[in-house]
């Protein structure tokens, strides 16, 4: 009698490990179709991410000081680059 009702507990124990596992992944790939679907990628899944061109003229930046700079070129936003790698990484599984 305890046998049994430890082999049933053990079994519903299973099937809802199991049931928690296969609704997590449907839920993540029918996440991911909804993604894909906004953006009108279903066939590609390929996303083009573009950034802001900083251009900074010699003298025209400021250190953390807030000192005058030296550097000149071109730059991206830090701040926008990590958004764009999170980005990145939602279509990238």
């Amino acid at each position: 009698m305890f046998d049994a009702i430890v082999i049933e507990v053990i079994a519903n124990a299973i099937f809802f490990i199991l049931t928690i596992l296969f609704g997590w992944s449907g839920f993540l790939i029918l996440r991911r179709r909804k993604l894909l679907r906004f953006f009108d990628i279903k066939a590609s899944k390929s996303i083009s991410i573009y950034l802001s061109n900083l251009k900074i003229i010699e003298g025209g930046s400021i250190d953390s000081d807030g000192n005058p700079g030296l550097y000149k070129g071109t730059t991206v936003v830090f701040n926008e680059a990590i958004q764009a790698m999170a980005l990145q990484g939602l279509f990238n599984q």
